[in-house]
């Protein structure tokens, strides 16, 4: 998702602030970070369910588990 935000002015994307951190600086400064209130937040933290016909590899691996992982 950073990749593409970072390529794409218009888009937008919902990343926990761990994934800025390690990512390749070069992509990381290619977008506006802004912080939201706790209320939007958890408004905006939703089930997440994977349904694949076999395991997930590399990155599709890599965007579920980063889904799937409340971060506290």
């Amino acid at each position: 998702m950073l990749e593409a935000v970072a390529a794409d002015p218009a888009a937008i994307g919902y990343l926990p602030e761990s994934v800025l951190t390690s990512a390749e600086p070069s992509l990381a400064h290619k977008v506006k970070i802004i912080q939201l209130d706790e209320v939007l937040t958890n408004a905006l933290t939703q089930p997440v369910i994977a349904i694949t016909e076999e395991e997930p590899q590399g990155l599709t691996r890599e965007l579920i588990a980063c889904l799937q992982t409340k971060e506290q």
